[in-house]
């Protein structure tokens, strides 16, 4: 997994992580190792892509910006994985390249993550004007649900996949059975995710080509 997807030029993509009830985690140490963690792993599987890296920002926020708007749901999904189990409500915002280009995808980036938090969502994307955001909160609000139910096994279960492609690889890093691997991932929705990740990937290769 990488993040050398060819960039579209012209369009930046901002994305805005908050944790959701960092302040009912009394443990505020582990929670910024693990914040820490997440970042240097974002801007390192994503390093080709990165206009801003991303960093540990006040209020318990991950932010960075990416050259290619298509890489924004991989991203998104990496960080869930790696904060896992402490979820993320994200916002994600495309806006043209140019001087104030990434503050503006930054400031509509904000706005998308408060807008999902108002309306209890996971995540929300500002792209592609009314119809695109209309279509892309559809698709985030048939995703959210799945996300929070999965369990901290059916986490550790998919970023294991994610890391490495192989059930047996992930069974021998987890001792466990490939059984018990492939019921994990089918009970996490990795598949359905998955596919909504990758239809708004495409959704966005296409709009910004």
């Amino acid at each position: 997994m990488s993040g050398s997807v060819p960039a579209h030029p012209g369009v930046l993509a901002a994305v805005v992580g908050d944790i959701v009830g960092s302040k009912a985690i009394a443990d505020r140490a582990a929670l910024k190792q693990t914040m820490t963690a997440t970042v240097e792993r974002l801007n390192g599987l994503f390093a080709p892509a990165l206009v801003e890296p991303f960093a540990v920002e006040t209020g318990d926020e991950l932010r960075g910006v990416l050259s290619d708007p298509a890489q924004a749901p991989l991203c998104v999904a990496v960080m869930r994985e790696t904060l896992a189990p402490i979820m993320v409500r994200v916002g994600i915002a495309v806006a043209p390249d140019g001087p104030q280009g990434a503050q503006a995808a930054r400031d509509d980036a904000a706005a998308a993550m408060l807008l999902a938090k108002e309306e209890d969502g996971l995540a929300r994307y500002h792209a592609g004007g009314k119809p695109g955001e209309v279509l892309l909160r559809s698709l985030c609000r048939l995703v959210d649900p799945l996300l929070r139910s999965r369990t901290a096994e059916q986490w550790t279960a998919v970023a294991a996949y994610r890391d490495t492609g192989d059930k047996r690889r992930v069974a021998r890093r987890l001792k466990v059975s490939a059984d018990e691997v492939e019921a994990r991932l089918a009970a996490a929705d990795w598949g359905p995710v998955e596919e909504a990740d990758s239809a708004i990937a495409a959704y966005l290769s296409r709009l910004y080509a």
